[in-house]
């Protein structure tokens, strides 16, 4: 393996690691290298922008000869990089902070989009995500919809409008069925006396984004909002079994799929 292949495939690790995760599932069986840099860009049109730029670059140097690399080779260098990654993410800060703020020198912070959008691009199994009030930026429904096509069980927690009896004024679980009609939908029960009032998103019981912003362009992009996001730790384990917790005990329910 070349050092700009190895190169390519430690930045992939360190800044896409679920993209790296998924191109060493894919391509560890495949013995012919022939077959890899083909492989490597079905694998980009799962993920957003930036993770498919990487993998391109990883097909690029892929196809320059000589053919440089199986698939368990290349799949162990990935796994590699991702176990380098999650060492060096363990010297540093559990917590990062995000912001939707006007651009300010220092401190610097990610921005609150960019921060929901890597949980989504995370996700391998499960994505939950919870809100008040939404009005679905389209940078968040294309990530959502490329995390259901990687086979990702999306499941959305929405307070109730109120013409379902709920606080909010927004229709919320009929769009989100119009933009999503694969995803769990679900709401506090009926007549429960509250509302559903936390924003969060977790990812796999491994990554979680928790901040006081809705799922709305404004919340996203132009308000001052405030959030943090866990990447180690029992965190998102934490906050799931919370989650689950209300479905067992039917405080939360399930919206019939209309």
């Amino acid at each position: 393996m070349s050092p700009d292949l190895a190169r390519r495939i430690a930045t992939l690790a360190e800044s896409q690691r679920g993209a790296a995760e998924a191109l060493a599932r894919r391509v560890a069986a495949i013995d012919d290298p022939r077959r890899l840099p083909h492989e490597t860009r079905r694998c980009a049109d799962e993920y957003d922008l930036d993770a498919r730029r990487l993998l391109g670059s990883i097909a690029d140097a892929l196809e320059t000869p000589p053919l440089q690399t199986t698939g368990p080779a290349l799949a162990l260098a990935l796994r590699v990089g991702v176990a380098s990654a999650e060492a060096r993410e363990e010297r540093l800060a559990a917590l990062d902070v995000a912001w939707t703020c006007p651009d300010l020198p220092r401190p610097p912070a990610r921005r609150t989009q960019q921060a929901l959008l890597d949980v989504v691009n995370a996700a391998q199994k499960r994505l939950v995500l919870v809100s008040y009030a939404t009005y679905w930026p389209q940078e968040v429904v294309d990530a959502i919809l490329r995390a259901h096509k990687r086979g990702v069980v999306v499941q959305i927690f929405l307070e109730r409008s109120k013409e379902d009896g709920g606080t909010n004024v927004f229709a919320t679980h009929r769009e989100a069925r119009k933009y999503f009609p694969f995803a769990e939908l679900y709401a506090l029960k009926e007549g429960f006396k509250g509302a559903l009032h936390a924003k969060c998103a977790v990812a796999d019981e491994e990554t979680a984004f928790v901040t006081s912003a809705n799922l709305t362009q404004n919340a996203l992009s132009a308000n001052i909002e405030l959030g943090i996001v866990a990447r180690r730790g029992n965190v998102a384990k934490e906050i799931v079994a919370k989650i689950d917790a209300l479905l067992h005990a039917r405080i939360c329910e399930r919206v019939d799929q209309k």
